[in-house]
């Protein structure tokens, strides 16, 4: 083989090798701090109750309220009344309870 020809493979690959090797911080650092787990949860939580989907939005919203540290926050009450709805638009025996 040409001394030309292993020059072009060699650097081919690595370039190759490069591109791969930065694939990986590059997806990573698409994920932003406040994207954390709480805050992942209650987007999917929202999500679900704005497309009218009540049960995964319960189940959502109840993680979200066991994940929360603070049962004083705007947010843990929230998630509270929303799940309270989600329980009576299901027509749960316990929705007037909540």
């Amino acid at each position: 083989m040409p001394i030309k020809a292993k020059i072009s493979k060699t650097l081919s690959l690595l370039a190759l090798c490069t591109a791969l090797a930065n694939a990986p911080s590059s997806a990573l650092a698409q994920l932003s701090v406040e994207q954390d787990g709480i805050e992942r949860t209650w987007d999917k939580a929202v999500d679900a109750y704005e497309k009218n989907q009540f049960a995964l939005a319960m189940d959502v919203f109840e993680e979200y309220i066991e994940l929360s540290d603070n049962p004083n926050s705007d947010r843990h009450m929230e998630a509270v009344y929303r799940s309270s709805l989600c329980a009576l638009n299901l027509y749960h025996k316990d929705a007037e309870y909540r």
